[in-house]
């Protein structure tokens, strides 16, 4: 727990996690709906949209690139703290995603709070549902982001940062929801095997009365493939720590 409080505190004095992380997608939202009120065209849906759109941005920007940065920086450390002391490579991980489960509430709290300052939400069960999902969606991407932290150095993630964070909006954020043609048609199979498609949908039936049973199944199933990488990750190091003894 100390050490969860540690690492919590060290995140907020950092400039760029308040920025990037946190306001940009906050604003980000802010802009989407001014302009969707000043051209008459906000509903409901585009509300509930955009604002997973915006938590998408900015949980992306912390579970991916900050955590691959944060665990890139950190794994030779814990390595050694596996080697000389109780607090081993799984503590450490589950630490972290503790850490990252937090952060992102912390995130989507913010932008769902805006969007119900601006009166263009309403706080009532689904956007509890709409939370929960949004925390399980985090620890998805807080495990790749882990993942690419211990496959790549600082460098190569600082020159990819923002090539993956476009790679993973585009990914995850389903364009067949305002956009039709050419494009929607090729990526959208695609995003069909990602969760944030399917989160998307989860609370567009929601908003419209509409049977969200097969979206949720769908949405849970493309979740847990991230766990297997996790489990090879675990059983790895429990037989290298039995080889050691």
């Amino acid at each position: 727990m100390q050490i969860l409080l540690i690492d919590i505190k060290q995140t907020f004095r950092n400039k760029r996690f308040i920025l990037f992380t946190l306001l940009i997608p906050v604003f980000w939202y802010l802009m989407m709906v001014s302009l969707a009120k000043s051209a008459g065209f906000l509903t409901a849906n585009y509300a509930y949209i955009w604002i997973i759109c915006a938590n998408i941005i900015g949980i992306s920007g912390n579970s991916i690139i900050t955590f691959a940065k944060k665990t890139s920086n950190t794994k030779h450390f814990y390595q050694i703290q596996d080697q000389t002391s109780e607090y081993n490579v799984i503590k450490w991980i589950l630490t972290q995603l503790a850490m990252q489960f937090l952060l992102n509430l912390i995130i989507s709290l913010a932008i769902i709070l805006t969007g119900f300052i601006i009166q263009a939400i309403t706080i009532n069960i689904n956007t509890v549902i709409m939370l929960i999902l949004l925390s399980f969606f985090g620890l998805y991407l807080s495990i790749i982001g882990f993942l690419l932290g211990i496959v790549l150095d600082k460098k190569t993630l600082d020159a990819v940062a923002m090539p993956l964070t476009m790679f993973t909006a585009i990914l995850m954020i389903p364009f067949n929801t305002w956009l039709s043609g050419t494009f929607a048609n090729i990526i959208t199979p695609i995003q069909k095997a990602f969760p944030g498609y399917y989160l998307v949908t989860i609370i567009f039936n929601l908003i419209n009365d509409i049977s969200i049973s097969s979206a949720i199944l769908k949405y849970m199933l493309t979740l847990t493939l991230a766990i297997i990488p996790i489990a090879i990750l675990y059983l790895l190091q429990k037989r290298d720590h039995i080889h050691a003894h």
